[in-house]
């Protein structure tokens, strides 16, 4: 028998899922350093990429989103493992 979760855990459980695949997706649009950065030619710093271009860092309004984004998935997070479901030995 598979256990049954309130449909408010479910959702929250969702919320969750959706925004951390989201964030993901964000971050791997975004320069790879978030502070400008001169990149290197393989080799110099042990690169297994190969050469890696300049960073242009983060715009204000990306570390901003991040920010957001990431303070959304705390309170996500915090929601489904404070959910009272948890506690009721259910």
């Amino acid at each position: 028998m598979h256990p049954v979760f309130p449909d408010d855990l479910l959702k929250l459980q969702e919320e969750f899922h959706h925004g951390h695949a989201e964030h993901r997706v964000f971050l791997a649009g975004l320069p790879w350093s978030v502070e400008p950065l001169k990149g290197w030619a393989r080799g110099e710093r042990y690169s297994h990429r190969g050469d890696v271009a300049d960073s242009p860092g983060w715009t204000q309004e990306q570390k901003e989103r991040v920010e957001r984004m990431r303070r959304e998935l705390r309170d996500l997070s915090a929601a489904v493992a404070d959910h009272p479901h948890w506690a009721s030995g259910a």
